[in-house]
């Protein structure tokens, strides 16, 4: 039996915080606990096993940071199917060699990049072996009607949960491979490390299609932290956010830091 799957992680913290807030979506005011997140995970995955997924697929997302972007990402490791975050800013050249190259069957995307998708769609140097193009504002009645009953958890430890590309600056991108087993434990290394504490609250600005920000997101998961998202990095509105929403961690980098202590009112 395969006991460390990151799916359990989540349906566990949903068990011992069900009313913890989880997710929060400034930009629409959705905020949502451990409980609800868990469910909405579950009828993901529900939702992937009627488009036919199964252990071992490939699942691309190409999706802004969102709730779903989450739920998505835990659902395909419930059912054992491996996901595949997008760069969202490159080319749909780029983007078509990635899809090609980890053999995705299911792509998944917001209708905002729907260019992009028909340009990775028409791309004759890389054939792929998409089986199903699912456009997540039509999709999402479906996954509200699935079931939000747990799926049977087959898969864990070493098997494969998530392959991350590299920026390919002297090349082609590479996909980097991560498991089960060695997310969760990076994860609870990034929290020792960071002292993190239940019911802290940490800011993301990042997209969680790169890995700093997706470890971010699991961490915090595993460790009861609320998650509060930005779609698009602002210095002023972070600012306000760390204020509004009590943060007391952030995801960051340079460029970022260097953005905000350049805001007006700053000292």
């Amino acid at each position: 039996m395969k006991i460390a799957n990151i799916g359990s992680v989540i349906r566990n913290r949903a068990a011992c915080s069900p009313k913890v807030e989880a997710f929060v979506d400034p930009d629409i005011n959705l905020r949502v606990n451990f409980n609800d997140m868990n469910l909405r995970i579950n009828q993901y995955a529900n939702a992937l096993k009627d488009l036919q997924v199964e252990k071992g697929d490939r699942v691309a997302l190409l999706l802004q940071n969102s709730l779903d972007f989450i739920c998505i990402f835990y659902a395909v490791a419930k059912i054992g199917a491996v996901t595949v975050p997008l760069n969202t800013r490159l080319t749909s050249s780029e983007l078509s060699f990635i899809v090609s190259n980890c053999g995705a069957k299911v792509l998944v995307s917001n209708t905002e990049f729907s260019t992009l998708i028909e340009g990775i769609k028409v791309e004759e140097d890389n054939q792929n072996d998409v089986a199903s193009w699912v456009e997540l504002e039509l999709w999402i009645k479906i996954v509200e009607a699935a079931p939000n009953n747990e799926p049977e958890i087959d898969s864990g430890d070493d098997d494969n949960l998530f392959i991350m590309y590299t920026s390919g600056t002297t090349g082609y991108p590479k996909g980097v491979v991560h498991t089960h087993e060695s997310v969760i434990w990076s994860a609870l290394n990034w929290s020792v490390t960071m002292d993190i504490r239940y019911e802290d609250r940490i800011l993301l600005p990042l997209p969680m299609f790169h890995v700093a920000a997706l470890a971010c997101v699991l961490f915090a998961n595993q460790t009861g932290v609320t998650v509060v998202s930005m779609t698009q990095f602002d210095p002023m509105k972070m600012w306000g956010l760390i204020e509004k929403e009590k943060i007391n961690v952030a995801g960051s980098v340079p460029a970022i830091l260097n953005f905000l202590r350049q805001a007006p009112g700053f000292e």
